[in-house]
């Protein structure tokens, strides 16, 4: 049976060989509102989790369609020899984990008609994500799946055979945004991600619970950001780069004002929203408490590559031309790490 999937321009694999660390439960009496509702009784919040003001391009259920025949890419397999044409087959099932979540950008998408990058790492940066647990028959995560949330241009093809298993077909205009990282570089995922939602609860239950605050919406996940330092030749100047979206950092929304103390900068700032990700590149370290620095740049400079087409006189590949614009700032990306205030007022 053929189904078409509403569609996906990127991929990437997160895989994971390892049983994740067991996951935080919300405190039930630091939550209210719009976050207490979307809880259970254990503690988690519902799937998927996804701001309550996005209606993302990729409905759910095909979301989790497409990351099932992806996680598939990763597992063990044997080649079928009683077949005359290559075929694979794996020794692992694997399912969707049951929980989706979604990771939101923080520059905007450039018009892509200009910018015709095909580095993996940029869609990442420039459009929502989903992001996409699958277990195996264990419940075990072995791979986290990120489709990029933009319009159509993929399928799933499911097999009716006793082998088959949903198959994943890009179109042209997907590839090559499929890639997948080896779980060996990361460190501390929680259930297939850097972060959950719950730890980042439980962080600002732990760190702010004396002030009466409670957590008052369900997290919301955003991309992170930084700058490159130069690399002569081809990069004389700074420029943006986006991390994985399975590394996030979430914004957490207060139901009343907090008093917080820059780390670095010592600026003191009383305000209902703050972030919590982990120490390094978000997938590492403990994790922390955050606000943004109080400069924010509102444009970040961005380089990409453009490949020539092969001219019937070349005989070999022409190098990548290499192009420079800039992409918009939507929310912030610059960051301190911040702690409860609680020197007396001068």
């Amino acid at each position: 049976m053929r189904t078409l999937f509403s569609a996906i321009t990127g991929v990437l694999l997160f895989g994971c060989t390892h049983k994740s660390p067991t996951v935080a439960r919300v405190p039930l009496e630091s939550l209210t509102g719009f976050a207490a509702a979307a809880i259970d009784d254990s503690g988690m919040f519902a799937s998927p989790v996804l701001p309550r003001t996005v209606t993302p391009v990729i409905p759910p259920a095909d979301a989790e369609s497409a990351a099932v025949a992806m996680g598939y890419w990763g597992a063990p397999s044997y080649q079928d020899r009683t077949v005359s044409y290559y075929h694979v087959i794996p020794t692992e099932r694997r399912h969707f984990c049951g929980r989706a979540y979604y990771v939101l950008p923080v520059v905007e998408m450039p018009d892509t008609t200009v910018v015709r990058s095909n580095i993996l790492n940029d869609w990442m940066m420039w459009a929502p994500t989903w992001v996409m647990p699958i277990c195996d028959d264990k419940g075990i995560v072995r791979t986290s799946v990120m489709l990029i949330d933009v319009p159509p241009g993929m399928r799933v093809i499911q097999g009716s055979g006793p082998h088959d298993v949903p198959e994943l077909v890009p179109d042209s205009g997907t590839f090559p945004h499929i890639t997948h990282s080896p779980y060996k570089q990361k460190t501390n995922p929680e259930r297939g991600l850097g972060m959950t939602p719950e730890t980042a609860v439980a962080v600002v239950a732990r760190l702010l619970g004396n002030t009466g605050a409670r957590t008052a919406d369900v997290p919301e996940a955003f991309e992170m950001v930084r700058l490159l330092d130069p690399q002569p030749p081809l990069a004389e100047w700074r420029r943006i780069f986006g991390d994985e979206a399975i590394c996030p950092r979430w914004r957490v929304t207060l139901d009343r004002p907090v008093k917080l103390r820059g780390a670095t900068s010592g600026r003191v700032v009383r305000t209902t929203t703050v972030y919590v990700t982990r120490s390094s590149s978000g997938c590492r370290g403990e994790p922390v408490l955050q606000i943004p620095t109080a400069a924010q740049p509102v444009t970040v400079p961005f380089l990409y590559y453009i490949s020539a087409p092969l001219g019937k006189h070349f005989l070999g590949p022409r190098a990548p031309e290499v192009r420079w614009t800039t992409l918009r700032v939507l929310q912030p990306i610059w960051f301190e790490q911040a702690r409860l205030d609680t020197l007396p007022h001068r």
